[in-house]
């Protein structure tokens, strides 16, 4: 439980032992656990006095960090906050190794001398595309995402390959 002022009335016994709290929680010792800049990310939602989420990265330990999500809820007849931490460290760790590999795979694809793309079967929508594919279609890679086969090709070369299409998304008529 927060003032808006950051200071802290009440904690549970986790975040206590987390923090490296003493057990008459009633002061901003608390804030440790913040590198500066989710300190200032923090006050600016408390200064709001209305109900926030942020993710916030924490350092309980020096050089031991996390991500956590913040959710307030303010309670305006008590004047506070009452907080719920959330550790999605795990979570934050998979999206950005996810991120990188998509980064990784833009360069290649877009280094590789050949057209690639990728259309969902169901309704062939293009999904990905390199700068060649996309280039060649007068396009840029990010445009041509979302586009069918057919916007993408003209509809008349569509309609010349769709038997084609069909065999390979399994649709056969």
């Amino acid at each position: 439980v927060l003032r808006a002022d950051g200071t802290a009335v009440e904690a549970n016994a986790a975040f206590a032992a987390f923090a490296r709290l003493g057990t008459g929680v009633a002061d901003r010792s608390w804030e440790h656990v913040l590198p500066e800049a989710s300190k200032l990310a923090l006050r600016a939602a408390l200064t709001e006095r209305c109900d926030f989420r942020l993710q916030l990265e924490v350092a309980p330990d020096a050089g031991d960090t996390g991500v956590f999500e913040w959710a307030g809820r303010w309670r305006h007849e008590q004047q506070h906050y009452v907080c719920l931490l959330h550790d999605i460290t795990a979570a934050s760790q998979v999206q950005a190794a996810a991120q990188s590999q998509a980064v990784l795979f833009r360069l290649l694809a877009d280094n590789v001398p050949v057209l690639i793309a990728y259309y969902r079967a169901s309704d062939l929508k293009c999904q990905f595309a390199n700068k060649a594919y996309a280039r060649s279609f007068g396009r840029d890679e990010e445009s041509i995402v979302g586009l069918t086969f057919a916007e993408v090709i003209g509809e008349e070369a569509a309609r010349r390959i769709d038997a084609q299409v069909q065999k390979v998304t399994g649709e056969h008529v």
